[in-house]
């Protein structure tokens, strides 16, 4: 008996291995902070975005086909925003920027 309990243990020690090897690898966190610097132009916004991985440089704007994404007012900025998961909280502006802290909900 005490040998077939110790088989038994064996072969499902030995199945775990591949078990594990069969799972999907877990995504990678999604990065809890980030800033956003809305630039105010006259017809349109810009949106430059550092997610806190990846900062931003001064003109790194978010893209769209390889180029430059314009957003009709600072409203459409704010809800594309909200459609990558980020809570917007105001933390100042400056000539025709507007400075925004971004914080992802709690998993």
């Amino acid at each position: 008996m005490k040998y077939l309990l110790l088989l038994l243990v064996l072969c499902t020690g030995a199945a775990l291995p591949r078990a594990y090897a069969q799972q999907a690898p877990a995504a990678a966190p999604q990065p809890m902070y980030g800033a956003a610097r809305i630039w105010l132009l006259v017809n349109y916004c810009q949106l430059s975005l550092a997610d806190g991985v990846k900062p931003a440089g001064l003109y790194d704007y978010v893209q769209e086909n390889g180029k430059t994404r314009r957003f009709a007012d600072e409203a459409a900025v704010l809800n594309y925003l909200y459609s990558l998961g980020w809570e917007v909280l105001p933390h100042g502006v400056e000539e025709n920027r507007h400075y925004y802290l971004l914080k992802r909900g709690t998993p």
